[in-house]
């Protein structure tokens, strides 16, 4: 019978070069934080103009409500001064139309200051 013999030998690690070197690696995660700062910046900002873009649409939609109703409180201040209106107001709460007027005439100086006077 054959023995084999297997040689085992005693072999150092390989030392593995990185790709980067330690000043390198700490550019490089500079660069990413710096880039993920400008990223967040960047997103705030959108996030900023989306909001207030939302609220200027809010105040329109507002704004045109608003301009409705004022229309229709303008409809409603004509319509109650219209002369057919206070006409029957007036009706309704017991006004007749004058259809002869009587004058008072009061004299041109009073009689009262005229015995004053010596």
């Amino acid at each position: 019978m054959r023995e084999s013999v297997w040689r085992v030998q005693q072999t150092r690690p390989v030392r593995r070069l990185s790709a980067f070197s330690g000043e390198t690696a700490q550019r490089a995660l500079l660069l990413v934080v710096l880039i993920g700062i400008l990223l967040f910046l960047y997103l705030a900002q959108v996030s900023q103009v989306a909001t207030t873009q939302f609220d200027i649409e809010k105040m329109e939609r507002e704004y045109i409500q608003l301009q409705e109703a004022n229309r229709e409180l303008e409809r409603q201040i004509a319509e109650l001064e219209s002369p057919e209106h206070v006409l029957q107001f007036a009706r309704e709460n017991g006004y007749v139309p004058v259809y002869e007027a009587e004058y008072l005439v009061l004299p041109a100086e009073p009689a009262n200051q005229s015995e004053q006077t010596p």
